[in-house]
Formats: structure tokens, sequence, C-alpha cells
């Protein structure tokens, strides 16, 4: 008829059963009819190799109002959906590649490469303060001009965050209270920074209330060292060392020394994150924190802590969360996705939002 057209190309990309098999459509509008679109194209799947031949729709249902187009893929009880607005070169690409790994050798190459991708990005490289890219928030340290900086270093182990920050910072006045409830992890963080009148070392918890808790490990001051008793059987540990630790309140601690403001909260805690940020709660409520650093692993697959909670936490508070990358880049997260809840150990911060 008169109305115009626009012609369809099909080209076999793939194997299937009988004449059938995957083949790439595209739409193409020809010039001479003076309408200007774009090629769309898509992987079609299970359709009769001498029904796409020659395929012609009407071009106001190819890219007018309507979003889809089905046509009938002649004797076949097959239908098709065209999405004209949806399909991406992404879209095609992802489907045309799938189509060389299925196999061992391919799959074991995209694991290797998704695990490169992750660390680079900064998922699952937070075990070491020296490679985590860490050093970033020395950097966040040094920003507080012309005033005390004032840390609190939650879960300091045997000092490894402390010594990034004291021997790195340029911060005339640096104030760093380290908690570390593991009497044997406590000995050693005193014989490290016992003489340093720039730390203050607590040998307690700090939770959601006061009290006492059963710390567990599988070594004397490990850094895996939990208020919950973690199942590591896949990694061949146990957490068969127990101890009976004391806990307090990160509010209580404040009011009782007349602290009134912490720069930056360094929580390292296994798993026990939102304790700390329960009996914080004061601080929190009136402004008091600055910024935020946690670690998100895999102690949260035993305490049931997902990243969500902790987003939500910091956004509702009016604060913007960042990855740390292992070059010390913050990349920001504009929003809450499930692909966040990766159980390796990495690092974030959180931190007040910038007034607009």
């Amino acid at each position: 008829n008169t109305r115009p057209h626009a012609y369809v190309s099909a080209h076999r990309i793939g194997p299937g059963p009988g004449p059938g098999g995957s083949f790439l459509l595209t739409l193409h509008s020809p010039a001479e009819l003076g309408v200007e679109v774009h090629p769309e194209a898509c992987a079609v799947q299970g359709v009769k190799q001498h029904v796409l031949q020659k395929l012609i729709l009407p071009v106001d249902r190819a890219f007018g109002s309507s979003r889809s187009i089905n046509f009938d893929c002649g004797n076949d009880s097959n239908r098709t959906k065209i999405a004209t607005g949806k399909v991406t070169t992404m879209s095609v690409l992802k489907r045309s590649l799938s189509l060389f790994t299925g196999n061992a050798l391919s799959q074991k190459v995209l694991e290797y490469n998704v695990k490169v991708s992750h660390y680079l990005m900064g998922v699952g490289c937070g075990t070491k303060v020296h490679t985590s890219g860490e050093m970033a928030l020395v950097r966040l340290v040094d920003e507080t001009h012309n005033r005390p900086c004032r840390v609190f270093d939650v879960g300091a182990n045997v000092g490894q965050f402390a010594g990034l920050i004291t021997g790195n910072c340029r911060t005339a006045e640096l104030e760093i209270h380290s908690f570390e409830p593991s009497r044997q992890a406590f000995e050693q963080l005193a014989l490290r920074f016992g003489d340093d009148d720039r730390v203050t070392l607590n040998n307690f918890a700090l939770g959601s209330d006061f009290g006492q808790a059963t710390l567990y490990s599988d070594t004397p001051a490990s850094g895996l060292s939990s208020l919950t008793r973690r199942d590591l059987a896949h990694v061949g540990r146990s957490m068969h060392l127990s101890q009976t630790v004391k806990v307090r309140t990160l509010d209580s601690y404040c009011e009782e020394h007349g602290i009134d403001r912490i720069d930056l909260l360094k929580i390292d805690v296994e798993g026990h994150e939102r304790d700390v940020l329960a009996g914080a709660s004061r601080m929190f409520e009136e402004q008091r924190v600055d910024a935020i650093t946690f670690e998100f692993g895999g102690c949260n697959i035993d305490t049931g802590i997902f990243m969500r909670e902790l987003y939500y936490f910091f956004r509702d508070r009016d604060m913007d969360i960042y990855r740390i990358t292992p070059r010390g880049y913050l990349r920001h997260l504009e929003r809450y996705r499930e692909s966040l809840e990766q159980f390796v150990t990495t690092n974030y911060l959180a931190r007040k939002r910038a007034a607009a």
C-alpha cells in the first residue's frame, strides 16, 4: 500500500534446533522516505529462518507511540517482541558474547576478571590498612585545620589504624581514642602506644548498652575476634577461643570525658556495627559525628547485618556514603543497590553532606 514501511534485516548469529536459531534483527527506514530513524537491534530466539527473509512493518507502528510490535513467526506459535525503545548496544553485546562463554575455560576467565575488577573498585581489598586505600582517611583528618582533630578507633586490635593515622597525619593536634576488648590484643596495643600522649587506650568494647559479652577468636589477638561466634569452617578456621569482656556505650564515654565532637569514627567490630551506632544515638542525633569509616564483609553474614541497613542509617542522617578504592579514590554511592551486598572485606566512608 501507500503507507511508509520500515524494513527488517536478519542475520543469523547462533545455532538452534532444526531451521531455527538466534538472529540479529535490525529495523531500517529507507532514506528516500525522509524519516529519520535510528536502527534498533535485538537477538530473537527460535524464529524460523524462512520467516525472516523479508519482513515489512509500518513505520508508524514501529516508531510511533507504541513501544513494541508483535508479529507472527509464520506457522510457529512463538511471537516475538521487538522493544524498540529499550534495546541497547550493550544488550546486543551481552547476548552475542554469551554464545562464546558456555564453557569451563570462559567461566574461569570471567571469574578472574570479576575478582580483579572488584579489587580495583575497592570490593574485597579492605583487609590491610596500607593497601586498602585508607590513606584517604589521613587526608580527611588533615582537613581539620585550626583545631584539634579527634579520632575514635573502635576495634583497634593491635593498633594498625592508629599507626596509619599517627604516622602520616600532619595535623598538629591529634587526639585518638582506641577501644580494644581483647586482653591479648590490648597488651600489644599498649606496648605500641602506651607512651604516646596523643592516644588514649581503653580495654573494653563499645556496644548498644552497658554490660559484659563473650569475645570469640581463632587465635590470641586475632583481627577476626568478634562478639559473635562465627562459622569459618569453609576457610579452615575455628573460633574456639573465648573471653568475657566489658561493654560500654559511645555516648556514655563521650559524656564522661567531655567530648562534644568526633571528627572521624572508625568502626571495625566484625559485624557489630549496629550495636556501636545504637550506643551513639545521642551523638548522631545532635550531629556531633562528622565522618564514619567502617568495614563490611563476611562477618556480616554471621551477624545478619546487611549493607542496606547501614546505607539507610547514614543516608537518613544527611550523610553521603562512599566506597574506598585501593588508590584512595572515594566512589560516591548515590543510591542503594542490592549489588552492594558484597560479603568480602570492603571499606566505606560516610560523611556529612555538604551544604547546597
